[in-house]
């Protein structure tokens, strides 16, 4: 997710791409996002997800990761050494 940020910490990547990059499947992929998007760091999410419909009626989502919490944070970081 974080190859796909722009400089705000945006990204729109699509399931089939994340797939394809990760090489797992999109099943995968949706249960990975929606566990990434319930995970927070000291109370706060680190990955926000917004939804929303296109034209055509396809939904689509923007993330937005919240890179500040995941450096800020005592806990994630005793976490992530292990």
């Amino acid at each position: 997710m974080a190859s796909f940020m722009d400089e705000k910490g945006a990204c729109f990547p699509t399931q089939e791409k994340l797939a394809e990059r990760t090489d797992v499947s999109i099943g995968t992929i949706n249960r990975d996002v929606q566990e990434l998007v319930k995970f927070k760091v000291d109370g706060k999410p680190i990955l926000l997800r917004k939804k929303y419909k296109t034209k055509a009626g396809h939904t689509n989502s923007i993330y937005r990761i919240m890179p500040g919490i995941l450096t800020n944070s005592k806990r994630f970081l005793i976490v992530a050494k292990k």
